[in-house]
């Protein structure tokens, strides 16, 4: 859990800001698709590597304030390193899940994949939002 109130603060923000992110990208979709545009299913991809990009950006956040309160020790601010470096350490409900998460995630940031096009990796994605987001809740959301 993230002791510091002010920090607690700031990352429910910004977790609320990707959630809202989301279903606005949802109410657009819905009324691209309803109009039948042909660029409707590559869109649909775009349009979700934002909020996954914001979503692990918010673990990265998170994770770094457990490790500034000791709760596990990395010397690097990367993502994939912190995520290892607190695997035996943070309450993980999935750590796989976004083990696999974060993959995807740096195939958007560094190599501009589109990862709902991909149709093998849709499952991946759906199972690590699920289990990041059941991480996110247990860290930085009120009981």
């Amino acid at each position: 859990m993230i002791k510091d109130p002010d920090t607690l603060t700031r990352l429910r923000a910004e977790w609320a800001g990707v959630t809202k992110m989301i279903e606005r990208m949802k109410m657009l979709l819905a009324g691209t698709f309803a109009g039948g545009a042909f660029t409707a299913p590559a869109l649909g991809g775009i349009v979700y590597n934002l909020p996954l990009l914001l979503a692990f950006d918010v673990l990265a956040q998170t994770l770094r304030a457990l490790r500034d309160q000791n709760e596990f020790k990395c010397r690097s601010d990367s993502l994939g390193r912190l995520l290892e470096a607190g695997k035996g350490t943070v309450s993980w409900v999935d750590w796989q899940a976004i083990r696999t998460g974060v993959d995807l995630r740096n195939a958007v940031a560094h190599a501009g994949k589109i990862t709902l096009s991909h149709k093998d990796r849709k499952a991946d994605l759906l199972s690590c939002y699920l289990g990041y987001w059941l991480f996110i809740v247990a860290i930085i959301m009120p009981p």
